[in-house]
Parts: C-alpha cells; sequence; structure tokens
C-alpha cells in the first residue's frame, strides 16, 4: 500500500516541475475509498487506500488552494482534520509558491498519519520557508481552548454535520479568521442549512465551490461543496 509519506514525496516533486496540473497532481495523492459511493466513476481509480487519504472533491480543492493563492493567504485554522490529507496539500501548496506559513489543526481524533507528517516530513525545510503547524487536539467546543487565539487568513470549518455543531464552529472560526471556508454546503442538508443561515445574517459577500468533476452517469447528486464568507473589507 502506497504510504503517505510516498504520496506526499510525489505531489512535492509534481509542485516543484510542474510536469502536471495541480487537479492531477491533487488526484494522484489518492482520494479516501469511504467516500466511494458518492464519487462519479471517473474518480473511482482514484479511490484506494493509503497515499494522503484526501476528503475532498479534487476539482473544488484545486479551487481552493488557487483562491489561497490569489487572496494571499498565509495563515489559516481548520476543524476538523481526519488523516490530514487535505490539511498538508495546503500547508505544501502555499510553502511551495514561497509563503511562510502558519496553521492550526483542531481535532480531538488526530491520526499518527498526520503526527507523522507533523514531527518529520519538515514542509518549511523542504520549502526553503517558515512553517509552523499547532495540533489543538481537544473537541472544538473547548473552543479557545484557554489559549490567545490570533487573527487568521482563512478559517476552514469540516468535521461534524450536526446543524448545531456546524453552526457554532463557524461562529467560533469567523471570530478568529478573516475569511472562512465552509464545507460539504452541496451534499449535507443540516450542513447546507446552518450555512445558508449563517451566510445570510453575516451581511458578508458569498460565494460557493461547487464544480465536480463531469461525468457519464445520468444521475450525478452534488458532492461535497465549500462556502466562501469573503472578508469583510473585500469588494
Amino acid at each position: 500500500m502506497r504510504t503517505m509519506e510516498m504520496a506526499l514525496v510525489e505531489f512535492r516533486r509534481h509542485l516543484k516541475v510542474k510536469d502536471i496540473s495541480l487537479y492531477d497532481s491533487i488526484c494522484d495523492c489518492q482520494i479516501n475509498p469511504i467516500l466511494i459511493n458518492g464519487y462519479p466513476i471517473e474518480l473511482h481509480s482514484m479511490m484506494k487506500e493509503g497515499g494522503l487519504a484526501l476528503m475532498q472533491e479534487p476539482l473544488q480543492f484545486t479551487r481552493l488552494l488557487r483562491l489561497a493563492q490569489a487572496h494571499d493567504v498565509k495563515s489559516f485554522i481548520q476543524i476538523g482534520i481526519g488523516d490530514g490529507g487535505d490539511f498538508i496539500l495546503l500547508v505544501e501548496y502555499l510553502a511551495s509558491i514561497g509563503r511562510n506559513v502558519t496553521s492550526w489543526a483542531i481535532d480531538p481524533n488526530v491520526t499518527p498519519q498526520f503526527y507523522r507528517y507533523v514531527h518529520d516530513c519538515d514542509p518549511g525545510a523542504f520549502w526553503g520557508v517558515t512553517v509552523e503547524i499547532k495540533i489543538i487536539p481537544f473537541h472544538p467546543n473547548q473552543f479557545p481552548f484557554g489559549l490567545k487565539i490570533p487573527r487568521f487568513d482563512l478559517g476552514i470549518v469540516d468535521s461534524e454535520h450536526g446543524h448545531e455543531i456546524r453552526r457554532a464552529n463557524m461562529m467560533r472560526l469567523d471570530s478568529c479568521s478573516d475569511m472562512l471556508a465552509v464545507h460539504d454546503v452541496s451534499e449535507i442538508q443540516t450542513v447546507m442549512a446552518a450555512w445558508n443561515e449563517y451566510r445570510a445574517t453575516s451581511g458578508r459577500r458569498w460565494s460557493l465551490i461547487n464544480d465536480q468533476q463531469p461525468s457519464v452517469e445520468i444521475t450525478n447528486k452534488p458532492i461535497c461543496g465549500y462556502g466562501i464568507l469573503w472578508p469583510k473589507d473585500k469588494p
């Protein structure tokens, strides 16, 4: 089975030599096969055990990385890490374009794979920048964890899908982030409802990232999706 480290080596190589597109390099990292029933058949060959075990639709995730690049994101905080694949790719991508990265990962069930990345893979040394990754291994309902929370360029809300907890997590990260990205707004009804309520009362400009891989399947339900709340001072 392909390990996280093996997939990371390949992703870094693709970013350095630009031999394939960013989208293809993300797909090459492998998508978690637990998602296979909801994804179009064109992506099934990329869904296997091992690798970085991504939990995103790769076209949408490509759009999120490009958004982070365009809006000069250097720091982010994320609730819901899982195996860490999505978090890892965002750190690596920002570091690869020369940015010093500050990132916080909030999850009470951080996996050994993610700890290995943080302690052994040293993205800062590889890309010649400064990278800080802080793991907060507690449930987000303990926020702010007795800590002074700094201001982040981007907050990413994933993990638990219940209406109340998702809305609470949006409020938590919105309080310390200039821009907010909320995952699963196109697929899960409780998340969609929480997102629609929150963005309607925020008074902020918002948009959706809900592109997905074209499919030969006759019926293709929406999957994943990001809701974006833009910074207050942006037009």
